[in-house]
């Protein structure tokens, strides 16, 4: 018997692993097309590749906020505005409260179990047979009883620590899922940017096109009136002119529906969205040298929504292993109970007892057995999807470097062509009304210019596509994360992430992006909406020195890790004098759509109080960052 129990708990000790391992995956040494873009990231970096470079950065320190790289003022509030009001990512951080609560959960999983109960029942005598049929002779009684009970499952095999394990893990999955909305939200809002203002510099060709072409319009029936015109050539003309001005309104219905588009990323009604008339001429072209292709691992959500993943699936196979093992259960239970409630708590009606359960599944036909091998298969599957993850990563770089490359060399091309159209134009006109040539090579000319100066708008734009996708594959947007909790392999930092050169000025951080250290139990605090990280921490304080300069004049702020090594952080404004000026101060806050609860001296978290949180270095310096609640904060409940 004492052998079995050996070979029992032998058995459960192999079940539950210390640790966790992410494999590791091979990628290139270098991006390939990175290298052929050295030489003209030297030289310049703007759209026109004709500015010299003003400034150089590292690639890690502007990739949280890479937008503000393009100079854009309207950008910058574009996507300010959609980091606080975008639908998905409110759903995401709604997503990122489940996944705290099932941890919650977990961690009260491990804990004993403690009910009260309080009970009044009527039974049979002693000798009565069929309970509740009473007689004279032998009458029911009613019994009293007050106890309480306690039920514990001692974790011996480490199910339930695998368990909480495997939840902590999928809630930094939902954690970096909802990052990965915010990098597509940001993609997705500079492209919708884009888009407007290639339809501006479409439009504008349009109309200049339109006033060309009905001046020599006007022109051919002034010849026609003198007779050196016909009036083939003259109807001619005339659809040329009526062509063009049919365009015009098509790209105002597209220019429409982008600014729509827009509208509902940012959250706000279809059709309110106003904006300038700028062209793409209005934006600075960086130039981006990435570094090793595994700085993808730390950087990009996705492939750390899988890394997440398969490590919460090599858990579940723990869980599953644990369970075929037979679990200890332990309970006891105290109390009084007395015919008479006078004598309900009399020493001599105490009552107690303990109970300890092992049991095993003798024949299951192999159930178990199978739930191992469905979380062995689950975790298998995990593997190869993060390697494919990881390829289509490097992939998408590669793709994008080689969508600027060949862009670049397109658009110059096209550029000579354009020019070339545009004289080959004048010297027609100038010839058709000198009777050099005919009507037809006219049209033809301007047919030819208007063609290619519409597909130059239209490479360029692709162009700054390739560079929006190049961001959003180096993982741009959001601010990357730290290594996953727990022992085991984990992808290390790389110590080349690359760097990019722009004609926007880069300069250190403005003196308010760092945000002074509140000290625990420093007075009234105002408990804000959690942050996943503390670039959010850093972000959400400068959008609050902003829009509330004088409530936090006199205010620090500290941003303290969750018991147990929760995910994200917990975000508190402190030095309030008394309860009402923190209550008065989260009014006003709530005005503004801002989450926040106050929160007594002494009854703060005593989660580990992180360092003030520095702001990611400014990339640009015309327009600070501006994030509201959404920008990696949920709304309280």
């Amino acid at each position: 018997m004492a052998a079995a129990l050996v070979g029992v708990f032998l058995a459960g000790c192999a079940a539950k692993r210390s640790q966790y391992d992410v494999p590791v995956v091979p990628v290139p040494a270098t991006f390939q097309k990175a290298s052929s873009g050295a030489a003209a990231a030297q030289t310049a970096a703007t759209a026109g590749g004709a500015a010299p470079a003003a400034a150089s950065a590292r690639l890690d320190q502007v990739l949280p906020e890479w937008w503000r790289l393009l100079g854009s003022a309207e950008l910058d509030s574009l996507v300010k505005q959609a980091l606080e009001g975008n639908a998905e990512l409110k759903i995401a951080a709604l997503r990122v409260q489940q996944a705290r609560a099932r941890t919650s959960q977990a961690v009260s999983d491990q804990l004993p179990v403690v009910t009260g109960s309080v009970q009044r029942r009527r039974e049979a005598a002693e000798g009565e047979i069929g309970g509740g049929v009473t007689s004279s002779r032998t009458p029911a009684r009613s019994v009293n009883q007050v106890g309480v009970r306690t039920d514990f499952r001692l974790d011996i095999w480490g199910e339930r620590q695998s368990i909480y394990e495997s939840t902590e893990l999928q809630e930094r999955r939902a954690m970096f899922q909802r990052d990965d909305v915010q990098r597509n939200v940001v993609a997705n809002v500079v492209a919708g940017y884009l888009d407007y203002l290639s339809f501006n510099d479409r439009l504008r060709v349009a109309i200049e096109t339109d006033v060309a072409v009905s001046g020599m319009l006007a022109a051919v029936e002034a010849r026609l009136d003198k007779g050196d015109a016909t009036l083939i050539d003259m109807e001619q003309q005339r659809a040329a002119v009526y062509s063009v001005k049919a365009t015009i309104p098509a790209l105002e219905q597209q220019r429409d529906e982008a600014l729509n588009n827009l509208a509902v990323l940012l959250g706000v009604a279809p059709g309110s969205l106003q904006l300038k008339g700028q062209g793409v001429a209005a934006l600075s072209f960086p130039a981006v040298l990435p570094g090793v292709p595994s700085a993808l691992l730390l950087r990009r959500p996705d492939v750390r929504v899988m890394e997440a993943r398969l490590l919460a699936a090599d858990a579940d196979i723990d869980i599953a292993r644990t369970r075929l093992l037979p679990p200890l259960d332990l309970s006891a239970q105290a109390g009084y109970g007395s015919e008479f409630m006078s004598r309900l708590f009399r020493p001599e009606t105490l009552f107690w007892n303990v109970v300890g359960n092992l049991s095993a599944t003798i024949f299951d036909h192999g159930r178990r057995n199978r739930d191992v091998d469905v979380a062995t298969s689950v975790h298998q599957e995990m593997v190869e999807t993060y390697a494919r993850v990881i390829y289509g990563a490097v992939r998408e770089v590669d793709d994008a470097l080689n969508g600027i490359r060949l862009g670049r060399a397109r658009l110059n091309a096209q550029r000579e062509a354009a020019q070339a159209a545009k004289r080959a134009w004048d010297y027609s006109r100038e010839s058709y009304q000198a009777g050099g040539i005919d009507h037809l090579l006219l049209l033809d000319t301007e047919r030819t210019y208007h063609r290619m100066l519409d597909e130059q708008h239209n490479i360029d734009l692709q162009r700054y596509r390739a560079l929006i996708n190049l961001f959003t594959a180096l993982g741009g947007g959001t601010a990357g994360g730290d290594p996953l909790p727990g022992k085991g392999k984990r992808p290390a930092a790389p110590d080349d992430t690359g760097r990019v050169v722009t004609d926007v000025a880069l300069g250190p951080a403005q003196a308010n992006d760092a945000a002074p250290a509140a000290q625990a139990g420093s007075g009234w605090q105002l408990e804000l909406a959690g942050a996943t990280d503390s670039t959010a921490v850093a972000a959400a304080w400068r959008d609050l020195q902003l829009r509330f300069p004088d409530l936090m004049a006199q205010r620090t702020v500290a941003a303290r890790k969750p018991e147990r090594d929760g995910a994200g952080l917990r975000v508190f404004l402190a030095h309030f004098a008394t309860g009402a000026d923190a209550e008065i101060a989260c009014a006003r806050l709530r005005e503004q759509n801002i989450a926040c609860r106050a929160v007594a001296p002494g009854t703060a978290p005593k989660g580990v109080l992180a360092p003030a949180p520095a702001a990611t270095p400014s990339p640009v310096t015309h327009q600070p960052a501006l994030f509201g609640r959404a920008a990696g904060m949920a709304r309280l409940p």
